[in-house]
């Protein structure tokens, strides 16, 4: 009977390890992960990447850059403007795009140029940790929320990260007034 029992658990987790949502395949480029240049959305599409071996486009942080920085699987560091995000991802052509973070990561005006026959995936969630969770059930990729969420935890421990909430507003530069 645990023999029965034992069989049928492993046959199950064995369909559902099969029918991920994404291919994982590093020798394709075959999916591009996209979020703001900012710490814990930064954080999290990396260790995807490490993973899966895909892109990561970064969007500006702020108004004042107009900079989306691509980074390849192997490291590869490339800028381009903002202006060509579209004719880039037609370029690279993936069957999957990845959206990190609310909107104050990844506003609509890029969401809204991504060509409706790719497959996107928004996670958008306020809670970077429940993303990660999501993205890891997603990917089948096992142990991405756990490490993720270690980074975030030593992240917020060293100040570099507020909290593991995403803001719902944007958060712009403020001029500073002088003191009369």
């Amino acid at each position: 009977m645990k023999c029965l029992k034992s069989l049928l658990v492993l046959c199950v987790l064995s369909i559902f390890t099969s029918c991920a949502g994404l291919s994982n395949d590093p020798e394709n480029i075959d999916t591009v992960i996209i979020t703001c240049n900012l710490k814990e959305s930064r954080a999290l599409a990396e260790h995807l990447q490490y993973r899966n071996r895909q892109l990561i486009m970064l969007l500006p942080s702020n108004s004042a850059d107009n900079k989306i920085y691509v980074s390849g699987p192997e490291n590869q560091i490339m800028h381009i403007d903002e202006s060509k995000f579209s004719s880039f991802i037609d370029f690279i052509d993936p069957k999957n795009v990845i959206v990190l973070g609310n909107e104050v990561y990844v506003p609509k005006s890029y969401t809204s140029r991504i060509h409706p026959s790719i497959r996107s995936y928004n996670f958008d969630d306020k809670d970077w940790q429940l993303i990660a969770w999501q993205l890891e059930e997603l990917t089948g990729l096992d142990g991405l929320a756990e490490d993720y969420i270690n980074t975030l935890d030593r992240c917020i421990r060293a100040g570099l990260v507020k909290s593991r909430y995403a803001p719902s507003y944007p958060s712009e530069p403020q001029a500073i007034q002088p003191l009369k």
